[in-house]
């Protein structure tokens, strides 16, 4: 089943500079809520430190160790910000998650095959893997519940509601992207968690 919400989330933009936890100021505001650069970076560390994805290598393209190439970190924040606009609609329209919700999510995220799809959820902390389907899952609910067309509308919507830090980029609410900071260009990464 194809699900306009997991094309959003497959973006990824160019650009190549390093993020750094010395940021104070949030990587982004999706209407009240703020993800700030600690949490950015916590996530970033959970994609890093799990050798199962490719994202972990395209994190570590830069080779610094204090650093991370910025294409992922920002199709990263791409996702989260994704998730956020999703999950407000979850709540807005008082959904809840049921079973076969959360294990479609988890099957696109982590694959059909039952031990690569063991070994790469192994690669995440169990509170990380967990809040990543329940993410995935409540776009999947939202946008059954609304129907494909609705719900892009309520995706662009929530997208004109998007700032985010220069650090990481421009906000296009167009396109719901991340346009990268100037700056040299590094390899065009992947979203990892299409490719699991």
């Amino acid at each position: 089943m194809t699900r306009r919400l997991l094309a959003v989330l497959a973006v990824v933009l160019g650009g190549s500079v390093t993020a750094c936890a010395d940021d104070v100021a949030p990587a982004a505001r999706i209407g009240d809520r703020t993800i700030t650069n600690d949490e950015l970076l916590d996530e970033v560390d959970e994609w890093a430190g799990n050798d199962q994805t490719p994202r972990s290598q395209e994190l570590a393209a830069t080779g610094l160790p204090a650093g991370y190439a910025i294409d992922p970190v920002i199709s990263i924040l791409q996702t989260r910000i994704a998730f956020e606009i999703a999950g407000q609609a979850f709540d807005d329209l008082g959904l809840t998650l049921d079973d076969e919700t959360v294990a479609e999510a988890s099957t696109f995220f982590f694959g059909e095959d039952p031990a690569a799809a063991e070994l790469a959820r192994a690669g995440f902390s169990e509170e990380y893997a967990d809040a990543y389907v329940e993410g995935l899952a409540r776009g999947i609910a939202v946008q059954v519940e609304l129907g494909e067309e609705a719900f892009g509308q309520l995706i662009l919507e929530g997208g004109r509601d998007v700032e985010v830090n220069p650090r990481y980029g421009e906000w296009d609410p167009s396109r719901l992207s991340i346009i990268g900071p100037a700056g040299p260009t590094a390899a065009p990464g992947s979203d990892a968690f299409a490719e699991l």
